[in-house]
């Protein structure tokens, strides 16, 4: 593809509206993965919670 002078700005257009489009994508992205992996914290803390209070009601049944 042979690229004459006339073509620049609108090339150099196309990146920046590009550059700028990508950049919004990335910020947008990021509080969905932050919100997503809060939510999988928060159910894996709810997990965890709920296997050692159940563990340790065994285990003050089994000290009895």
């Amino acid at each position: 593809m042979e690229m004459t002078n006339n073509e620049a700005p609108t090339f150099s257009v196309l990146s920046i509206i590009s550059g700028i489009l990508s950049w919004i994508t990335l910020a947008n992205a990021q509080y969905f993965i932050s919100f997503l992996v809060s939510i999988v914290g928060l159910i894996s803390g709810i997990a965890a919670i709920r296997y050692y209070w159940y563990a340790g009601n065994e285990k003050r049944n089994q000290l009895k």
